[in-house]
């Protein structure tokens, strides 16, 4: 089964997401609760697929995935916060993510979010914002 990193700084959401979807589904879960551990885990775990928080402590969200981009590692990652904005949003998936999901989400939605990230990526993420807006139409 595929291995999952989840970087997430509240342990009662890493709690959820694991007992409730990544574990009964069958997925290996790495934990970290802040990002510069996250950063160090991806290197060295080398994960299918990242779940991140966008703000954490010693490092957000998407400087992890930056950080992982300048290294050539293109690990796909969803981006998850409380806080969102066009404006992140669209840097996230400018970094790879795969999807960006505000909490409080469903279980159904984490679960989409999931089948979406696993699928092949698009061509580049500009041609999947450009998918984005045309189904929001």
């Amino acid at each position: 089964m595929p291995k999952i990193l989840i970087i997430e700084d509240r342990r009662e959401n890493i709690v959820f997401i694991v007992n409730n979807i990544l574990k009964p589904k069958g997925y290996d879960v790495i934990t970290a609760m802040d990002g510069k551990t996250g950063l160090e885990k991806a290197e060295r775990e080398s994960p299918d697929l990242i779940i991140t928080d966008l703000k954490l402590p010693r490092m957000n969200g998407l400087d992890v995935l930056e950080r992982l981009r300048e290294k050539q590692i293109y690990t796909p990652a969803i981006v998850m916060t409380f806080h969102g904005t066009e404006e992140t949003a669209v840097r996230a998936l400018r970094l790879g993510a795969r999807d960006y999901l505000i909490k409080p989400f469903t279980f159904e939605e984490m679960q989409a979010a999931l089948d979406r990230a696993f699928q092949p990526q698009p061509v580049s993420p500009e041609s999947y914002l450009d998918k984005l807006k045309t189904q929001a139409k």
